[in-house]
């Protein structure tokens, strides 16, 4: 009850879990939400303004914007999961090696941290992008391949700290082994901090995915996804602007309910913020 009055009392994090759950239902609901398919159009109908029979409007090829937007929302939601589950699993596993046992494995890794590091993030992923092709699996490989640092690097630190606390010395005397050690005390004190690195990656990986699709590099026509559908409309920004609005208004609100949603679990879950 406690953490639960404490969510209540944290007003961001209320917004950023209304927004989050919003698209999450939106996506799932999809085929319920709407009766248009979300890749085939009516050139007669082509870039209608939005009404009472198309509430968003159509694009250049008489399709259902609202309906591309909503199943926009299923890949988009899609890749943030796929490239931080790459992350968390990898991220955590080499973290934990590196941070527990030390030594060769730490300078591995760290080596591995700093040169994927040294690039920025999105434009390593266009350039791996560039050499296996766009596609959404692609999209996985590209972003799963910088996402992962971040997540090994927090582990790691932790570990390193975790490791000389008493509670694992203890459990070391005690006869302890290090995969027991490892399982029972250090990945549980982990859980909290991984929770808002994931939440706040989850909204970095669905932006990076509409950066590629905007580019062209992405999701492939005709499969809706938030970035080609701005790329589909700023030729038409001033001539047809709900092409590049409801995409874009679809991206800023899930991108700030989970950076709300992730700053308020770090709130939460964070002992040196308890008192504030």
């Amino acid at each position: 009850m406690g953490t639960w009055s404490k969510v209540w009392r944290h007003p961001g994090m209320m917004v950023g879990l209304l927004l989050v759950l919003t698209v999450v239902a939106v996506a799932l609901l999809a085929p319920y939400l709407t009766s248009y398919s979300p890749t085939r159009g009516d050139l007669l109908e082509s870039l209608e303004p939005p009404s009472a029979k198309h509430p968003f409007g159509t694009d250049l090829q008489g399709r259902d914007v609202m309906t591309r937007v909503f199943y926009g929302a299923r890949i988009s939601l899609l890749v943030g999961l796929v490239v931080q589950g790459v992350a968390l699993s990898l991220g955590t596993s080499m973290g934990l090696l590196a941070g527990y046992y030390r030594g060769r494995w730490d300078d591995i890794l760290t080596g591995i941290i700093t040169l994927v590091q040294s690039f920025p993030g999105l434009l390593f992923a266009i350039a791996v992008m560039a050499v296996l092709g766009p596609s959404l699996y692609n999209v996985f490989i590209a972003l799963g391949l910088v996402s992962w640092t971040a997540m090994a690097r927090l582990v790691r630190s932790e570990t390193l700290s975790l490791r000389e606390s008493l509670f694992v010395q203890a459990s070391k005397a005690a006869g302890g082994s290090s995969f027991h050690i490892i399982i029972r005390h250090i990945l549980p004190n982990l859980l909290g901090p991984l929770l808002v690195l994931f939440t706040l990656g989850f909204a970095t990986a669905i932006l990076s995915e509409a950066s590629l699709s905007f580019l062209g590099l992405g999701v492939q026509p005709p499969d809706p996804s938030w970035g080609s559908m701005l790329a589909d409309g700023r030729e038409r920004v001033w001539d047809a602007p709900w092409l590049m609005l409801y995409p874009g208004l679809a991206i800023f609100f899930t991108i700030l309910g989970l950076n709300l949603l992730g700053d308020g679990l770090r709130d939460l879950l964070d002992p040196k913020l308890k008192g504030r």
